[in-house]
C-alpha cells in the first residue's frame, strides 16, 4: 500500500455509490477500500479491523450516518469520518461537522473526494503521530521520533524535530522560521560588481501560527482546507467551514507579512478560494526584490 494510502471504510446503502466511491479511492489514489451497505454491518467491521477513514451517508434504513459517526468516534476516535449525503441540509451540514473532518453532497467530483480523503488522512496522521503537542505550547515527553514526516522534511537530529522544505526551515522547539535563498549571485556585464546571494534571514511565529505554517510546510505544495488546518492550529473538535475560515484568516495575513516581500500579492501562501490555503516553499519571490546598483 502506497505510503500515503489509508485504511477506508466506505458505508453506503447504495450500491451505485458504493461502488463508485471505491473505485476513485483503489484506482486513483491506492486506498484500501472495505465496503459496507448498512450501519450494523459497519459496526462489526469496525469492531474486528482497524481503519483509518470512515466515509458515512447520513440517511440510512437502518441507523443513520450521524448516529453511527457519534458510535465511531466514541469506540475508535483515531478513526477520523466524512460524511456524504444526497440532501443539501443546512441543517445536516451544522450536525455532521460536529463528528466529521469533512461533509460532501452528492453529486461530488472524484477530485472533490480525493482532497476531502487527503485532507482527513493528513490530519490524522499529524494528529495522531503527535505533532499537536510538538506544534503547540506542551512540549514536554515529545521528541523527533513521535514525527512521522519524511526524511527530507523532518531533520531528527534534535530532540524536536526541524521541518524543512524549499526555501523554508522551521524549528518546532524555538517557533523560529527561517527563510532561505537560492538567488543566484547578480552579476553585471562590463562591470567587476557582483552582488552575493542574500543571506538566510528568520522571523518568529506565533503559537498558533507556527502549527498554521508548519501544517502547510508538511502538506506542500497541495491545498489544506479551512477545517483540519483549524483544527491542527488549535487541537480542538471540528468546526464548521465558516468557522474554520474567520479562524485562519487573520493569522494567514500575519504569516504574509512575515514571510512575503508583498502581502498583498503572495506568492508564497496562496489562497484557494472557498476552500483553504497552500503554500508554494520552492517559489522564491525575494530575488526579484534585491537591492539593484543604480
Amino acid at each position: 500500500m502506497p505510503r500515503n494510502s489509508g485504511r477506508i471504510l466506505v458505508v453506503d446503502d447504495d450500491e451505485t455509490a458504493r461502488r463508485t466511491v471505491s473505485r476513485i479511492l483503489t484506482r486513483l489514489s491506492g486506498h484500501s477500500v472495505t465496503k459496507s451497505s448498512s450501519a450494523l454491518e459497519a459496526l462489526g467491521l469496525l469492531e474486528s479491523q482497524p481503519f483509518d477513514l470512515a466515509l458515512l451517508d447520513i440517511v440510512m434504513p437502518d441507523m443513520g450516518g450521524i448516529e453511527l459517526a457519534q458510535d465511531l468516534k466514541r469506540r475508535w476516535p483515531a478513526t477520523s469520518v466524512i460524511m456524504m449525503t444526497g440532501y443539501d441540509s443546512h441543517e445536516y451540514a451544522v450536525t455532521a461537522v460536529k463528528f466529521a473532518t469533512a461533509y460532501l453532497t452528492k453529486p461530488f467530483t472524484s477530485e472533490a473526494l480525493l482532497a476531502a480523503v487527503h485532507d482527513a488522512l493528513l490530519s490524522r496522521r499529524l494528529q495522531y503521530n503527535s505533532l499537536i503537542p510538538i506544534f503547540g505550547t506542551d512540549t514536554d515527553g515529545a521528541t523527533g521520533s513521535d514525527v512521522d514526516v519524511s526524511p527530507s522534511r523532518a531533520q531528527k537530529s534534535s530532540p524536536i524535530a526541524q521541518i524543512e522544505e524549499g526555501v523554508f526551515s522551521l524549528n518546532l522547539l524555538t517557533h523560529q522560521l527561517f527563510i532561505h535563498s537560492d538567488c543566484r549571485p547578480t552579476e553585471f556585464p562590463g562591470s567587476r560588481i557582483a552582488l552575493p546571494a542574500p543571506e538566510p534571514f528568520s522571523v518568529e511565529l506565533t503559537k498558533t501560527e507556527q502549527p498554521i505554517f508548519g501544517s502547510l510546510l508538511l502538506h506542500a505544495p497541495h491545498t489544506m482546507t479551512y477545517v483540519p488546518l483549524a483544527q491542527l492550529a488549535t487541537g480542538r473538535d471540528p468546526m464548521s467551514i465558516r468557522a474554520a475560515a474567520e479562524f485562519l484568516r487573520p493569522h494567514i495575513f500575519s504569516l504574509r507579512m512575515k514571510i512575503e516581500p508583498d502581502a498583498k500579492k503572495p506568492r508564497h501562501l496562496i489562497t484557494v478560494r472557498r476552500t483553504g490555503y497552500r503554500l508554494q516553499p520552492h517559489t522564491n519571490s525575494h530575488c526579484d526584490s534585491l537591492p539593484r546598483p543604480l
